[in-house]
């Protein structure tokens, strides 16, 4: 009897039909039974949010569920309704991201976020995202590439060679595969946050006028210091394992020193 194929939970932000999303679940497919959990539109810079005070749509198409929501609830949805996943995944696999999840974008990322909630709940797993290089480059040209790199890294997690982290965070060059570099582990970039572009539309919303912001994030030169942009932009893969727990366990003696002064 053949043995049982691993199970994963596919996810993104950028939308059930990205083709980050179509090209990596091919990939999957070949050794993976694969149930995917999408947003209907593009949720790109959700992060965490959920839908706490709408109902959320949801569209089946066999194994596939199309969620009028955000990446996060794709994933609660998914975990906790047998109707909606039939079994528990071994893995959760968010991505293939257009663009990268490199330093503070991890903060701000639908597809770092639907990872994360996973993890929270008990399933692990890992962001793939494609790094648009050169600057300037988009959208990705390569995410078939990127799928069959990111397949081979989910088949080292399922074989139980994973990292210790809560998650891992990859951020694939957008490059040929004969020109994308050996993975490299790294930290997160602390890059200055650029001031948004902001287009006062003139057409009204429910009476109010709207406002669109967009921003255009440089990947300057990272002064060769190992961290993720810096590996990225060597032509490495970037894998960066990130913890779900964000206290600052080094500085709460100086907090409790802070507050018995102002005692």
């Amino acid at each position: 009897m053949p043995a049982a194929k691993p199970r994963i939970l596919l996810t993104n932000d950028d939308g059930f039909d990205a083709l980050g999303l179509r090209h990596l679940l091919a990939a999957l497919e070949d050794f993976a039974e694969v149930q995917v959990a999408a947003p209907l539109f593009n949720r790109s810079g959700s992060s965490y949010a959920l839908s706490l005070h709408d109902p959320v749509p949801v569209i089946r198409r066999g194994p596939q569920a199309i969620v009028a929501g955000t990446p996060a609830d794709c994933v609660i949805l998914a975990l906790h309704r047998e109707d909606f996943l039939p079994w528990r995944p071994d893995l959760t696999v968010s991505g293939i991201n257009y663009g990268g999840n490199l330093g503070y974008d991890t903060l701000y990322s639908g597809t770092v976020a639907a990872a994360a909630e996973s993890c929270k709940r008990g399933v692990p797993a890992v962001a793939f995202s494609s790094v648009c290089l050169p600057e300037g480059n988009f959208p990705p040209a390569h995410l078939e590439d990127a799928a069959q790199i990111a397949a081979r890294m989910v088949q080292k997690l399922l074989a139980g060679d994973g990292p210790p982290a809560d998650l891992l965070n990859v951020n694939i060059p957008d490059l040929p595969a004969d020109q994308v570099k050996e993975p490299l582990a790294a930290g997160l970039k602390k890059r200055h946050l650029p001031r948004p572009h902001v287009d006062l539309r003139r057409e009204e919303l429910h009476g109010l006028r709207s406002i669109r912001t967009s921003y255009n994030v440089s990947l300057a030169a990272s002064h060769d210091d190992g961290l993720d942009l810096d590996v990225v932009k060597r032509g490495h893969v970037a894998v960066t394992p990130l913890r779900l727990d964000v206290a600052a366990y080094d500085e709460i003696d100086t907090v409790a020193g802070w507050l018995r002064e102002l005692a």
